[in-house]
């Protein structure tokens, strides 16, 4: 670390010599213009995992505010990942566009587009935050089946998930990459 001495009532102060919060961080081949990053937050703000408007305003002005690296919400792989009916996806190749308007909107201010691929398991199908968050039973409205790798509630009040079968967990590793692709195509960086 450099280092500026400066002159102070009571003598000599060593101060950094430039904040390291504003200098550049090379990760992997990808150049963030400083450290600041926004993390991921859910917005639930999508109708059948669509980005919309909300998105793009939401994380442009992340990037219109100088962060280096914005981030965007947990993204569903598949529609029974979701936490919510209103949670982002990206399972068809429909969801890339919407993204990449949110993408090239991000670089055009300098900052580097994130995303978050997810499958929520046994936390899937639950209302929105603002309506309490409570589990839906499978066949309620804006309710499915949650699986996970064992048949454990997230809580004991919640629907007991359907276990998944080893065929199942390999058909989620191949929508976790297929997920991938399409991120990609929508203008996530991996280099």
């Amino acid at each position: 670390m450099q280092v500026i001495e400066q002159s102070h009532v009571s003598g000599v102060v060593t101060v950094p010599a430039a904040p390291s919060l504003f200098t550049p961080l090379i990760i992997r081949g990808i150049t963030l213009p400083n450290r600041i990053g926004v993390s991921p937050m859910c917005e639930y703000s999508s109708e059948d995992g669509f980005a919309t408007d909300w998105h793009l305003v939401h994380l442009g002005s992340r990037a219109v505010g100088g962060a280096g690296l914005v981030v965007v919400e947990a993204t569903a792989i598949e529609p029974q990942g979701r936490i919510t009916s209103g949670d982002l996806g990206l399972w068809k190749n429909e969801h890339i566009e919407p993204l990449r308007r949110i993408t090239a909107f991000v670089e055009s201010e300098g900052s580097v587009p994130g995303i978050q691929l997810a499958h929520a398991g046994r936390k899937a199908s639950t209302k929105v935050p603002w309506e309490g968050g409570a589990s839906i039973s499978p066949g309620e409205p804006n309710g499915w089946q949650a699986v996970a790798p064992s048949p454990i509630p997230f809580r004991n009040s919640d629907p007991i998930p359907r276990e998944l079968s080893k065929a199942e967990i390999q058909r989620l590793v191949d929508a976790f990459a297929a997920s991938t692709r399409r991120a990609l195509a929508a203008g996530f960086d991996a280099n």
